[in-house]
C-alpha cells in the first residue's frame, strides 16, 4: 500500500488460516545469541485475513500479499533471563512493498471487575521509540510486573501504543506499533480502522459510554465521544513519535522483536529492571506537566555505556504555543543526568533526547 494505492490490512486476529510449524528451527541460533525455542509461518494466516475484493480489484496489493512471508518465533535471550518474541518480514516477491503499519498484540487481562480483581492486569505504556516500554502488572497478590521493551532498538521501537479497535471481546487489547505511518493519517481525523464512520447502527450499539457519538474514542467524562476532526496541527494529528513506513526491497528481510522480562520484585524494582534491559530511565520533578511559573527538572538515566548527548524541545507545531527550554547539567553521582526545564505557552511539547553512543 501507499501513495495512490489504499492499505491492504492483514491481520492474524481471525485466524482465517492455521500457522505452519517449522520444526527445524527449534534449537537453532537466534539473532544476538539466543536459542529459538519455536517458530511459525504465519503468511497463510495473513493472506486469508484479506478481503477478496481487496486483492481481486488491486494487483499492487495482490502482488505485495502473494509475495510477503512472515515467520513467527520465540526465543530464550542469550542471557536466559528473558523470552524473545520475534517476527521476520520478507518480501520475496519482484517489486518493493511498503508496510504502512505494524503491530504486534500485547497480553492483555484475563479478567475485570467485577469477575476478580485478582485476575485483573494493567498495564502503563512508554510511548518513547527506541526507549519505549510497556509494563505489565498484577493488581493484587504478588504484584508480579512484566516488562516489554525493544529487543532491537533500531528496528522494534515502541512508536505508537493503538487500541485494537477491532477486538472488541472480553477485554482491553493493545499493540505494539513499530510503524505506525498507515494509523497515523486516520487518527489525524479521530477515526480508527474498522470505525472510519460511525453508522447509525453502530451508533447505538457501541461505544455504549456516548450518545450520537462520532467517532469511538471518549471523553474524559465518559459521556460524550470526542469529535470527528482533531484541532487542525494538534492533538491527534501530532503524534508521540513521528509516524514511519516499513520499504521492503526484493528479498529484503526486516526483523522485529520484542524483549519480555519479569521485574525481580515487582513494580518498586521496574527501574532497575529497565535499566538491566538496556532501557533508559527517566524521572520527572515536579512531574510531566509543567507552567511557567514552575519549573522542572528531567532526571535521566542513560543506558549502560552511553551519555546523554543532546535535549532539544521540539518548536511549536499547529495550534499549540508551547515552548521548552531545556538545560543540561552536570552527572549527578547517582548515575542520573539532570535537565532543568522551563515553560511557556499552552500545548503539548516533545523533549528528543540523544544518547552517545547510539
Amino acid at each position: 500500500g501507499g501513495g495512490a494505492t489504499p492499505w491492504l490490512a492483514l491481520s492474524t486476529i481471525a485466524l482465517a488460516a492455521p500457522a505452519t510449524p517449522l520444526v527445524a528451527a527449534a534449537g537453532a541460533p537466534a539473532p544476538g545469541g539466543g536459542t529459538v525455542l519455536a517458530a511459525q509461518e504465519v503468511s497463510a494466516m495473513l493472506k486469508a485475513s484479506a478481503p477478496a475484493d481487496a486483492l481481486s480489484l488491486n494487483s499492487a496489493n495482490s502482488a505485495a500479499a502473494a509475495g510477503l512471508r512472515v515467520v513467527r518465533s520465540y526465543e530464550r535471550s542469550a542471557d536466559g533471563a528473558a523470552l524473545v518474541l520475534r517476527f521476520n518480514l520478507t518480501n520475496g516477491g519482484r517489486s518493493p512493498v511498503e508496510v504502512g503499519a505494524v503491530g504486534l498484540a500485547m497480553p492483555e487481562s484475563p479478567g475485570h471487575p467485577p469477575a476478580g480483581i485478582e485476575s485483573v492486569v494493567w498495564n502503563d505504556a512508554h510511548v518513547g521509540g527506541a526507549h519505549g516500554w510497556v509494563e505489565f502488572v498484577r493488581v493484587v497478590g504478588d504484584e508480579a510486573t512484566l516488562l516489554v521493551t525493544p529487543a532491537d532498538r533500531i528496528s522494534s521501537p515502541l512508536e505508537a501504543w493503538r487500541p485494537m479497535m477491532e477486538d472488541l471481546g472480553g477485554g482491553d487489547a493493545y499493540e505494539w506499533v513499530v510503524a505506525s505511518a498507515a494509523w497515523a493519517a486516520e487518527w489525524a481525523n479521530n477515526t480508527q480502522w474498522p470505525h472510519l464512520a460511525m453508522s447509525d447502527s453502530l451508533k447505538q450499539q457501541y461505544p455504549p459510554f456516548a450518545t450520537d457519538p462520532e467517532t469511538p474514542w471518549p471523553t474524559t467524562d465518559g459521556k460524550r465521544a470526542m469529535p470527528r476532526l482533531a484541532a487542525s496541527g494538534g492533538g491527534a494529528a501530532r503524534p508521540w513519535v513521528d509516524p514511519t513506513t516499513l520499504l521492503l526491497r526484493p528479498g529484503e528481510t526486516s526483523s522485529i522483536a520484542l524483549r519480555l522480562q519479569l521485574a525481580e520484585a515487582g513494580p518498586r524494582t521496574r527501574d532497575a529492571a529497565l535499566a538491566k534491559m538496556g532501557s533508559a530511565v527517566l524521572r520527572a520533578v515536579p512531574g510531566y506537566v509543567l507552567s511557567p511559573h514552575l519549573p522542572g527538572t528531567l532526571f535521566i538515566q542513560p543506558p549502560a555505556g552511553a551519555t546523554v548527548s543532546t535535549a532539544r524541545a521540539d518548536p511549536p507545531s499547529g495550534a499549540d504555543t508551547a515552548t521548552l527550554d531545556a538545560t543540561l547539567r552536570a552527572p549527578l553521582p547517582s548515575g542520573f543526568v539532570p535537565v532543568r526545564l522551563t515553560a511557556a505557552g499552552y500545548g503539548e511539547v516533545r523533549l528528543p533526547v540523544g544518547f552517545s553512543p547510539g
